[in-house]
């Protein structure tokens, strides 16, 4: 090698691999996010540096809905205050007009593909879920009072809150449902995924796919199969 280049490219190869380094050993950046004037801040921007991937998530005083449309799991955790846990290789963007209509919304073209899930914290639980991607959705700050479950996707969505007074699942996809205690349940099964309700009162049911409903009690159940599903017994979830 020329040696009027030798130095150059040493120092190029140092400022290379000092980009890469800040780029990916940052700790994860945090979202604060203002439930009560729809506005938020970030936290740490220093530790958030381009990566042509931008983050879009909505959440507002009123949040009652979590969209998922993509290949990166997410986990909704109740929290005194509302924050959102991101990949430090993230350029983060908030969407005021979502935040605004109180939607968390994420999709595959969002995220890095080192991330292993985005973790959402949320003063206020959730009313609706809707699945229609390949990851897994796990929901642990659910209404007590009444939660809707939509799934078209591929990856499973389970819903961990305890006594849920009233819930209503449509089932779509291929990933499973799997919720833990539910009073009165009425579960749509039109997919090839299960449907799987550790603790319910009573139950209605419509089997139109392939896939089975069960339950690890003995609800009251009104029902009606015309899918090759069916209707059984399970092994009761883990606590």
């Amino acid at each position: 090698m020329n040696k009027q280049w030798l130095f150059p490219s040493c120092v190029g190869a140092v400022l290379v691999l000092g980009i890469l380094s800040n780029l990916y050993s940052k700790p994860n950046a945090h979202f604060t996010i203002d439930q009560h004037e729809g506005n938020w801040q970030m936290q740490s921007q220093a530790d958030i540096e381009p990566s042509g991937k931008t983050v879009k998530i909505a959440l507002a005083g009123d949040v009652n809905t979590l969209q998922q449309m993509g290949t990166i799991g997410v986990v909704q955790a109740c929290a005194q205050a509302a924050s959102i846990e991101l990949d430090s290789a993230l350029l983060a963007q908030v969407d005021p007009d979502l935040l605004k209509r109180g939607i968390i919304k994420t999709n595959d073209a969002n995220f890095s593909s080192k991330m292993p899930a985005i973790v959402i914290h949320t003063a206020q639980a959730l009313g609706q879920v809707d699945n229609s991607g390949t990851a897994n959705v796990e929901v642990q700050c659910a209404n007590p009072a009444q939660l809707a479950v939509n799934n078209r996707g591929t990856g499973a969505v389970d819903i961990t809150t305890p006594k849920i007074a009233k819930a209503s699942v449509d089932n779509y996809g291929v990933g499973d449902v799997r919720i833990r205690d539910v009073n009165a349940i009425q579960i749509n099964n039109w997919g090839t995924g299960n449907v799987q309700v550790q603790r319910a009162e009573t139950a209605k049911i419509m089997l139109l796919g392939v896939g089975n409903v069960s339950f690890a009690n003995a609800p009251q159940i009104s029902s009606t199969v015309k899918g090759v599903g069916e209707i059984k017994p399970m092994f009761r979830l883990n606590n």
